[in-house]
């Protein structure tokens, strides 16, 4: 897989993040075919992530935590109405500033 991008964060920060399957350069969903669920993942243990819903085309999550100096791997695996499954990482580094 490719990493799609790389964010940054404080390990106090909380921030929502997004893996857009309807628009961009490489939209994921054609025709009516809608997201009905998806599984976010962490490696290695120590940023948290949840609060994952699917919503307008889009796996948004919370991340939160981590070590400074550390980079994690997310991973998304998405599922449509039509049986299409995607999976996706980003990296997020955590760095105290």
């Amino acid at each position: 897989m490719t990493i799609l991008k790389r964010w940054t964060q404080q390990p106090a920060d909380r921030l929502d993040r997004a893996f857009d399957y309807a628009n961009g350069e490489q939209p994921f969903l054609e025709g009516d075919d809608t997201l009905v669920s998806a599984t976010v993942t962490v490696e290695p243990d120590g940023l948290d992530v949840g609060g994952v819903v699917v919503i307008d085309g889009q796996v948004r999550f919370w991340a939160t935590g981590g070590e400074s100096g550390k980079k994690y791997k997310v991973t998304c695996t998405a599922k449509t109405r039509l049986g299409r499954i995607k999976q996706d990482e980003v990296l997020i580094t955590v760095k105290e500033i």
